[in-house]
């Protein structure tokens, strides 16, 4: 019985460290009397790194301005929707539009 509640205790961690993962949140574990919080997902500075790889791929004419700009850039969900945005957009001058004011995202679906 002591091995079942340790084999349940695990999947449970398991399943904890994958929903975490997928959703970008932490997840906390205790092992070894110690508490351990382990950050999951794509945080601030991977998402800056795929703007900037976007920027460069669609536009490298303005890729020094998000690379200054990215620098900048810490709150995830609008570092989202500006990759979204970057992404879909036509020319140079509608990125560098977004880049110069990423407070034009707030609030859009």
């Amino acid at each position: 019985m002591h091995l079942n509640a340790a084999i349940s205790k695990m999947a449970q961690t398991e399943v904890c460290n994958v929903r975490g993962y997928l959703a970008g949140y932490t997840c906390v574990s205790r092992s070894a009397g110690r508490r351990h919080a382990k950050r999951f997902g794509a945080g601030a500075e991977t998402q800056r790194q795929t703007l900037l790889d976007i920027v460069q791929e669609r536009f490298p004419a303005i890729a020094h301005l998000a690379k200054q700009q990215a620098d900048t850039f810490e709150d995830p969900e609008m570092l989202r929707r500006l990759i979204v945005k970057i992404s879909i957009v036509k020319t140079p001058k509608e990125a560098e539009q977004y880049l110069l004011n990423p407070g034009s995202l707030e609030n859009r679906h």
